[in-house]
């Protein structure tokens, strides 16, 4: 059954299109602790996604139906997979600020669709 979905997020999704993505972007930089290798950095990335507790609403969907009346809902999806939502992504060597900026603009540029899920981490 689907869930009501708050009238914020229903404007977000009905003002959302081609031409004004609505969809939000960020990048955050870390270090990663003295002595790490990069097999060290993919562990814990295969650790994170084998740990599939994700969050409620992360495991829902935006949905139009019949059954909402044309409104829009959240609704479980029993096929999610967190490795479409979580992924890992490396930069060619050297790999410098402009090569990261570079693969941030080509990620956010592609569009979102309200028929998958609302959050992607790479």
């Amino acid at each position: 059954m689907p869930l009501s979905m708050s009238p914020a997020d229903s404007m977000w999704l009905l003002a959302e299109s081609r031409e004004h993505p609505m969809h939000v972007g960020g990048l955050q930089l870390f270090e990663p602790p003295e002595g790490t290798t990069a097999s060290d950095v993919r562990a814990a990335f295969d650790a994170a996604l084998a740990n599939d507790t994700a969050a409620q609403r992360f495991r829902q969907r935006p949905t139009r139906s019949w059954s909402t009346l044309g409104q829009w809902a959240w609704e479980e999806d029993n096929g999610f997979d967190l490795g479409y939502h979580v992924r890992h992504d490396a930069l060619p060597q050297p790999g410098g600020m402009r090569e990261l900026l570079d693969l941030c603009s080509q990620l956010h540029s592609a569009p979102s669709t309200a028929t998958v899920h609302c959050g992607r981490c790479t």
